[in-house]
């Protein structure tokens, strides 16, 4: 964040100067008696947690925030500049623009430095638009920083500002066009891996009631794993999905009491699981565990 910080000593330098899917049937599966033991329901209480979508859609508002605040800056110095010269009074608002940008880009980084932290695991795609539009905004930020040391030289110095100012529009076009493609591309991605997750098989066979109850809370152990870090990684969501699978398959090959019910449970908290809706699931996980038959 060097640059964010210089930009900052800058600016106050200037201004002292200046769904539902079918479960689908096994065949040929191994009959298996798990080991794992059978947790008892946790309540639990949990602060807030934007989804996946809710994070990225905080994202590209910060993108828009910091590009009109980098742009006004901009459009600000070439109106006040265009005679030649810069008021003490007008430069002093210049320090207070540059200021406001500099703490809006280093608000959009930290946001995009927390998804990556979430969710680079999960989406190569998005990752790799996300990496673009952060090398957009660090150069923004760098056009930002030659702006004010170029008006800390004073009014002989302001005819190099031309090409700070046209990196700034040219940079702030390049991350809104890539903001606009990452917000379209999300929940595409997204609905992809919910419906992965969704038509998973399953790969064990419940041989009796018993076993049957103990995939159903495997299921759940699974899930309650996940929400300790409030990361899935590929491996996680396929161990989720793949018990879901086989809770499911458990469920109508021994009619258990509230099949119906838990079943749909099962794929909300799935759907819930590959989409990152953490909040969401906290309370759903809750009312299945305690809906569970007994022995």
């Amino acid at each position: 964040m060097k640059f964010i910080l210089s930009l900052f000593v800058c600016a106050v330098v200037l201004a002292g100067c200046a769904v539902s899917a079918p479960v689908n049937e096994p065949t040929n599966i191994p009959t298996v008696t798990p080991t794992v033991s059978t947790p008892a329901p946790t309540q639990t209480t949990e602060v807030y947690a934007p989804s996946e979508e809710e994070l990225a859609e905080e994202i590209a508002q910060a993108v828009e925030q910091a590009v009109y605040l980098a742009e006004t800056t901009s459009q600000y110095t070439i109106a006040q500049s265009s005679d030649g010269s810069l008021s003490s009074e007008e430069a002093d608002q210049a320090a207070l623009l540059l200021a406001e940008a500099a703490a809006a880009l280093e608000d959009v980084l930290s946001l995009m430095e927390e998804f990556t932290s979430l969710y680079g695991e999960n989406a190569d795609e998005i990752i790799a638009t996300l990496s673009q539009m952060e090398d957009e905004l660090e150069a923004i930020s760098a056009s930002l920083d030659q702006i004010a040391a170029i008006l800390e030289q004073g009014s002989a110095a302001l005819e190099q500002l031309d090409q700070a100012l046209a990196e700034i529009e040219s940079r702030a076009a390049n991350v809104m066009d890539l903001t606009g493609q990452w917000r379209n591309m999300l929940p595409v991605i997204l609905a992809m891996n919910e419906e992965y997750a969704l038509n998973t098989l399953p790969d064990l066979e419940a041989a009796n009631r018993v076993q049957a109850l103990e995939f159903l809370r495997n299921f759940v152990q699974e899930l309650r794993g996940a929400l300790v870090d409030r990361k899935i990684n590929p491996p996680e969501m396929e161990s989720i999905s793949r018990w879901g699978a086989n809770a499911r398959a458990a469920l109508v090959k021994f009619n258990l009491d509230g099949t119906a019910d838990l079943d749909a449970r099962i794929q909300i908290l799935t759907s819930f699981a590959a989409r990152g809706q953490w909040s969401q699931i906290t309370p759903v996980l809750e009312a299945f565990e305690l809906s569970l038959p007994g022995r």
